[in-house]
């Protein structure tokens, strides 16, 4: 073992949402989620051991300053607060995807983090205890430690755990619709603390996603696309509702956004095996049977408001490289 490791995650998209927060500081989420990973939006991560006494070092996109990197630093001090022996280290973080644009730029990072972690100091952490590290910088960085399908689920402790499925049943490509390259305006954090104290549908949202996350989980166990495509596409349309009705209101989308949803489920009326979801952001994502992906992904690129498409398959375990 050397003293830099090199860890490779990707991004994921959650097909059954989480917003808000069940206990802020533990970073514990409302209600349970459901992700597939993408293998096209990769964040690599270098983390070298530092000499003890000194201070980290911590470079995101090739920037040594921003939100970006106090998150980071804010991580790794809560980090040693449970594992001391956690020492200060070096990270060069880089994402081949706009960063802070609603693309889970925070859950691969993250992840990537908490891996890179556990292998440079010998935790011995399981998957769920590292799945649990890497939640303390973002609720979605859970799932981000594994490949696939994953799910978070409200009965367990917070930690991920992948779903094992069968990938010739599964057979997605997915696009994502990038309407705007500009980081958000209001991050996640915020925005989910302002839904929670003034948006009159927030109950309501909570109280709804223990079904959600079932029917879900038995679309997946049946191969049934268009029972989690139905589910999917209720969960984000819900989602985007109870954040619009916060005082303030959030408006994430754009003319693109819209433009990609309303054609969509034009398609979906045509009888193709498609959906879309969004998440913090205006980036469309779109889920085809890959029977269908070719026809979606020519339409898709003549969009009005469609900066560029983005053609992803379904993520893979992380991986990690001594160097």
């Amino acid at each position: 073992m050397g003293d830099t490791v090199r860890v490779q995650t990707n991004a994921n998209v959650a097909l059954v949402k989480y917003w808000g927060k069940a206990d802020e500081e533990a970073n514990l989420p409302a209600t349970g989620s459901l992700s597939i990973s993408l293998a096209a939006l990769t964040t690599t991560t270098l983390i070298t051991r530092a000499k003890p006494g000194l201070r980290d070092q911590i470079s995101l996109n090739g920037e040594s300053s921003g939100p970006g990197v106090d998150r980071i630093s804010s991580f790794l001090d809560r980090g040693r607060q449970i594992y001391p022996f956690m020492g200060p280290v070096k990270v060069e973080s880089t994402n081949d995807f706009p960063t802070g644009a609603g693309l889970a730029s925070s859950a691969s990072g993250f992840a990537a983090l908490a891996i890179g972690s556990n292998a440079l100091f010998d935790m011995g952490l399981d998957g769920s205890d590292v799945s649990r590290l890497a939640r303390l910088g973002s609720g979605s960085a859970a799932r981000s430690v594994f490949g696939g399908f994953v799910a978070i689920e409200l009965e367990g402790d917070g930690a991920a755990k992948p779903i094992e499925v069968d990938p010739n049943k599964w057979p997605l490509t997915v696009f994502i619709a990038v309407t705007d390259s500009a980081e958000k305006s209001v991050g996640s954090t915020d925005a989910m603390r302002r839904t929670a104290d003034s948006s009159p549908f927030y109950q309501s949202w909570v109280d709804r996603h223990p079904a959600d996350m079932a029917e879900a989980l038995r679309s997946i166990e049946a191969s049934d696309f268009d029972g989690l495509a139905n589910v999917s596409v209720r969960s984000c349309l819900n989602m985007h509702a109870t954040i619009m009705g916060s005082s303030p209101p959030i408006f994430y989308w754009n003319p693109g956004t819209l433009v990609v949803v309303q054609t969509v489920e034009r398609w979906r009326e045509e009888g193709r095996r498609v959906f879309y979801t969004i998440d913090a952001g205006p980036q469309v994502k779109v889920v085809c049977h890959r029977d269908d992906a070719h026809q979606c992904r020519d339409e898709l690129h003549s969009l009005s408001g469609v900066r560029t498409v983005i053609e992803s398959g379904i993520g893979g375990e992380p991986a990690v490289q001594w160097r």
